[in-house]
């Protein structure tokens, strides 16, 4: 079973909204 929560992270397409929303995926991921 898993026990990790399902996380949503929502960006828009363009440079500027993309890449923080992968530099709060990747923290997220070293906090797990």
């Amino acid at each position: 079973m898993n026990n990790f929560p399902k996380i949503i992270i929502s960006g828009g397409g363009t440079g500027g909204h993309i890449f923080p929303a992968i530099a709060i995926a990747n923290a997220l991921k070293q906090l797990m």
